[in-house]
């Protein structure tokens, strides 16, 4: 069954090494993928560049490309943002329900803070990847999705790993 995977945790969490590891994966097995990142909407000529005014519009247009990829049959549609509240991501379960797709959660448990501010990509402040994981564990409990797996931090690799190829496997 075709499938929307929407990742859930903070700035250096796994998320892009996940979304990596299921192109990998559907590679392997010849099924369809799109991740849609409004992050890689921010990307002009290989630098990223974070303009708060330009932030509705980049989640308009990552949200757009997401209901594209589902009217095209696409096998695994990845929602690749941080999502750490309900509010940040019911329009892509509730397009993906409409579609007929399964929804997977993956929930991304925080690590020290110190070690998402040394791995995160676009250089998040402290402060930002702080209140992040604040309203993140305030909302870690949410019950939308048809399957969910979790990533911990001191089985980090092997739980990105084991959840790629079971979702994968799942379409």
């Amino acid at each position: 069954m075709n499938t929307v995977e929407i990742n859930r945790g903070i700035p250096g969490s796994g998320k892009s090494t996940l979304t990596n590891f299921l192109l990998g994966e559907c590679n392997r097995l010849g099924l369809s993928y799109a991740c849609h990142s409004t992050d890689d909407l921010r990307i002009v000529d290989g630098v990223y560049i974070f303009d708060p005014a330009k932030t509705g519009y980049y989640h308009n247009l990552n949200y757009t490309n997401f209901k594209t990829s589902l009217e095209n049959g696409v096998n695994l549609v990845v929602v690749d943002n941080t999502n750490v509240v309900l509010k940040d991501f019911v329009k892509y379960v509730e397009a993906g329900k409409k579609a007929g797709y399964k929804v997977i959660e993956v929930f991304f448990h925080p690590d020290e803070l110190s070690k998402h501010i040394k791995r995160n990509l676009h250089s998040v402040p402290r402060a930002s990847i702080e209140k992040m994981y604040q309203r993140l564990m305030g909302a870690k409990n949410l019950d939308f999705a048809d399957g969910k797996y979790e990533i911990f931090p001191k089985t980090y690799m092997e739980n990105i790993e084991a959840a790629a190829k079971s979702i994968v496997d799942g379409i």
